[in-house]
Order: C-alpha cells, then sequence, then structure tokens
C-alpha cells in the first residue's frame, strides 16, 4: 500500500482582494488573492505536486 500526504488549504471571506493592500486605509496587509497564489505555489514545490 502507497502511503500518501494529504494537504489542505483553506480561504475565507476574501471579498475579492487581489493585492496585499487594506483598500479602506490603502495600508499594506496580508491578505489578497495574489498572497493565496504564492502560498498555493509554495506547498506544490514543497510536495511535489506538478
Amino acid at each position: 500500500m502507497e502511503k500518501m500526504d494529504l494537504v489542505i488549504l483553506e480561504t475565507s471571506d476574501v471579498h475579492g482582494s487581489i493585492f496585499p493592500i487594506n483598500y479602506g486605509s490603502n495600508q499594506s496587509s496580508d491578505v489578497g488573492l495574489g498572497k493565496i497564489a504564492s502560498l498555493i505555489k509554495k506547498e506544490r514545490v514543497k510536495n511535489s505536486f506538478y
């Protein structure tokens, strides 16, 4: 039997934020779809998912 690891990444309440900016205050923030894309890419490389 082959062993397999399962990685689940979850997001919530994105509200269409694309860039890492709080649009209300125009301040830098750790949010956005670009941030999510970077995290997914890192996990794929780390876990050899291509």
